[in-house]
Formats: C-alpha cells, structure tokens, sequence
C-alpha cells in the first residue's frame, strides 16, 4: 500500500515538472541573460529573458569622414529600438581579418577612431548587439588623406595663429560636408553650413595662460543637427573634439582647460 502510494507521488511529481517545462521556463546563468528552455524547446519559440528575445536590426546609412589624417568619425542610422551597443570592427588592404576597434552605448549614432595611418585605405564594418545576439554588418570603406597643410586659407588659424578649428555637420538624412570657418578677430570666429548669410555657431580661443594657466576654447551654436569640432593646437600638435548630437540643441562649449601653455 505505501508502496504504490510512494509511486504515485513520484508519477505526479514527474508529470508536474513536465507541464512546467512546457510552459516555457527560463533559466539565467550568472545574472547574463543567457537563457534556454527548461524542455530544450528554442527560446525564441517559447519564452523570452531579460527581453523580447529579438536580435537587433542592422544600423544604416553608415559612413566615414576624415577628421584629420589620423582620425575618422564614423555615423550611422540606428534602425533598432533593443540594440545594448554598437560594436565597430576595421581592417586594412593587408590585413585579411577584421579586428573590434571600439564600441558605444545604445542610441548613439557616431563614434571617432583615432591613431590611423594617413594614407591608407581602410575597410569599416559596425553591427548592433543585445543579449539576444548581433545584427548583420554593415560597412563601409574610406581612404585617409596625407596630413594637410597647418593652416589653409579654408581653416584660419586663430590666437597667434597657433590654432586651426576646423568643424563638420551632418543632418538627419546622412548628408554632411565641412563647415565654413570665417574669422571676425585674431581669436574668435563663425561657422557656416548652408549658405554664407546663415551663422550656425560662433568660438574663440583665448589665452588664459597668466590668469589660469591654460588656453580656453568657447564655443556656443544655433544648429540642432550634428556638429564636430575639430581644434588643434598646431605647436603641440594635441587635438580636441567636440562633438554635438544630431537632433540635440547646441550645447554651449566651455572648455577652460583646452590646452595647456607652452
């Protein structure tokens, strides 16, 4: 009698966790969201982790722009809603396999790579990633230019010309181009994208050297769309970027410790 009894307590015990792993349970490992079902049956088909479960879409309109000879600024269109990152690989003509150069947190749609070799062709490639898995690649190649000429009558340089500012828009369609730099004193000057009468940010670049120690960079805008500035200390050769956000009011720069004096 106690027999069959403990039989079947063991029988309904075993058809209880069957039922329960049909239901679609999740296990965590770790606190990562590395899941699977308790019947074995695909996460996909029958529960979701820490999420819906979906593999980001792949990021578009992806391009490169030379910032200098040895940077670029990468910028993309994010199509998905659930990535955690965006991951960017890159390789060279000689070299056969890609290698993760940098990465940044979800939402953003551009990221500067720095220390490239001027002169040389390289081939970019970024994905989206989240717990569920990556997106497809997208890519996209540019070839860096040889190191330009310190200060071009396109780029004046400012505070005993020892400054060049450069800047580069983009739009939310993915069209860009090289700001206009129009100096209005030794030390400060305007930026323009569209058309000559339209100002779309003014600077200047002072020299705190006495009082503070350093040189500063102000920079204040009338532009939503995405703004690289580029200042380079041309005795130095040090190199700062400021960047603002594509669809984001111009925050205003007060950079009081830009450069050191020398």
């Amino acid at each position: 009698m106690r027999r069959a009894l403990f039989l079947s307590i063991l029988l309904t015990l075993a058809f209880s966790a069957m039922s329960y792993a049909q239901s679609g349970c999740c296990s965590h490992h770790g606190g990562v969201c590395g899941c699977t079902c308790c019947d074995g049956t695909p996460l996909s088909n029958v529960c979701s982790c820490g999420g819906s479960g979906t593999k980001p879409s792949a990021p578009s309109i992806f391009s490169a722009t030379s910032l200098s000879s040895t940077q670029v600024m990468l910028s993309w269109i994010d199509n998905s809603s659930n990535e955690d990152s965006f991951r960017v690989e890159v390789r060279t003509e000689s070299q056969a396999l890609y290698v993760e150069i940098g990465s940044v947190e979800a939402n953003k749609t551009s990221i500067i790579i720095s220390d490239l070799t001027p002169e040389t062709l390289y081939f970019f490639r970024i994905r989206a990633h989240n717990s569920a898995g990556d997106s497809a690649f997208t890519t996209t190649t540019i070839r860096t230019p040889a190191p330009a000429v310190v200060c071009p009558d396109s780029s004046p340089c400012f505070n005993g010309n020892r400054f060049k500012v450069e800047a580069r828009w983009q739009t939310r369609d993915g069209a860009s181009d090289n700001a206009h730099v129009v100096r209005l004193t030794p030390d400060s000057g305007y930026l323009w994208f569209f058309a000559a009468s339209n100002v779309e940010a003014v600077f200047k670049v002072l020299d705190a050297c006495q009082a503070r120690g350093y040189f500063w960079f102000f920079a204040g805008g009338l532009t939503n769309v995405q703004v690289t500035i580029t200042v380079t200390d041309t005795l130095t050769n040090k190199v700062k970027i400021y960047t603002n956000p594509q669809g984001t009011p111009f925050q205003p720069i007060q950079d009081n410790q830009a450069f050191a004096c020398q």
